[in-house]
């Protein structure tokens, strides 16, 4: 069976003055509202195509993070430029 990815159930936290800067935050199922753990988020550098239902890009920029128990991620990000994050986990689309 194949669930859906919460869709907007990640909340991000930017924390200024590092060079890359942190990215935080917590991946959550969007049926449940639990916590996701060993899903991989990842930075992209390109926008999604325009209508696109995924946060897929494929063009990673080499930092990435894989979930806790409690969802929780860490991970550098580019700073300066337009970026987005791509979350995967098996069963899930």
């Amino acid at each position: 069976m194949t669930r859906a990815l919460f869709h907007s159930a990640l909340l991000f936290v930017f924390l200024p003055g590092a060079t890359p800067q942190t990215v935080e935050g917590i991946v959550l199922d969007a049926g449940t509202g639990g916590p996701l753990k060993d899903a991989v988020v990842s930075v992209s550098h390109e926008a999604p195509p325009k209508g696109a239902t995924s946060l897929h890009t494929g063009n990673h920029l080499g930092s990435s993070a894989t979930t806790s128990d409690d969802g929780r991620f860490r991970l550098a990000a580019p700073d300066g430029i337009p970026f987005h994050l791509q979350v995967e986990r098996p069963g899930y689309v």
